[in-house]
């Protein structure tokens, strides 16, 4: 006895088979193809690019999660390649990046605080303000430049916004509480001794 099947099941059989017989001949000759392919896109290079960027406006969200997909699954490999291709094309990537910067200097900013303090812009405002603008070590004005986000190096917590010289000193020093006191000792010896007696 045959067996009965709907049309929708042929279809799905039949787009299986389709698929499976493309895999397999894609497999097969696949040097050939990429060969074909190079030529076609180096004959076609305007035609190309702008059917791609047809299809990636049209399938953003598809392939965003597809290239998500293939970075977890593959990092090791895709951080070797990154690593690769900077170091060999630095200068167009330093060149790359300060035009960009240039071009979004708000987008940069916000970028730099939420990548590596995760601070959004408006945390950086607030605590600016709770600050009144300055230095929350030695009070003083930023001096045209913005003032800099001090954290601690081994929790991550966000202490406060300095000027670079304050935020130097504590990088320098370390965070050493006992190597700043040193510093503090040492300074005081100097000015006693500077100071007339009697």
């Amino acid at each position: 006895m045959k067996e009965s099947i709907t049309q929708e099941e042929r279809r799905a059989r039949r787009a299986a088979y389709i698929r499976a017989y493309k895999t397999k001949y894609r497999a097969e000759h696949r040097e050939e193809m990429n060969a074909y392919s190079r030529e076609y896109y180096a004959k076609h290079q305007k035609k190309a690019k702008a059917k791609y960027a047809r299809y990636r406006a049209k399938n953003r969200e598809k392939l965003n999660a597809r290239s998500r997909e293939y970075r977890v699954e593959h990092q090791e490999e895709v951080n070797i390649r990154g690593r690769k291709y900077y170091a060999e094309h630095l200068e167009k990537e330093h060149a790359k990046g300060a035009k960009w910067r240039t071009e979004h200097p708000g987008k940069a900013r916000a970028y730099h605080i939420k990548s590596f303090y995760n601070l959004t812009i408006k945390d950086y405002d607030k605590l600016l303000a709770f600050q009144n603008g300055r230095c929350a070590v030695c009070y003083s004005l930023p001096n045209g430049r913005r003032l800099s986000v001090d954290h601690d190096h081994a929790t991550g917590e966000i202490r406060g916004l300095l000027c670079q010289n304050c935020n130097f000193m504590l990088g320098f020093a370390n965070d050493s509480i006992d190597l700043l006191a040193t510093a503090i000792n040492y300074l005081e010896r100097f000015i006693d001794a500077r100071t007339p007696k009697g």
